[in-house]
């Protein structure tokens, strides 16, 4: 029997979807469509002074939490496939 959790979405909250040929492969696929964060503020040890941040995106990993899982099959090529919607967590 399969269990169902609720989770309360705010409507603010953005919902990027995901599709590939294993659940790992679509939640990727999902995770890459959420934006990186912007770098923030800098120290410079030389001058102890804070640098403005650079404009760029951070290199850390971006956590989500996964709200619909769907599976698919079927059809004339016999195609399999998970689809999957994640918000940012």
């Amino acid at each position: 029997m399969a269990t169902v959790h609720r989770v309360h979405i705010p409507s603010a909250e953005k919902i990027y979807n995901g599709t590939g040929k294993t659940l790992d492969d679509a939640i990727k696929d999902a995770q890459k469509k959420i934006p990186r964060h912007l770098q923030g503020h800098g120290f410079n040890k030389q001058t102890k002074e804070v640098t403005p941040p650079k404009g760029e995106r951070a290199d850390v990993p971006v956590r989500c939490k996964v709200i619909d899982i769907r599976f698919e099959t079927g059809g004339f090529t016999g195609l399999s496939e998970f689809h999957v919607r994640v918000i940012e967590d």
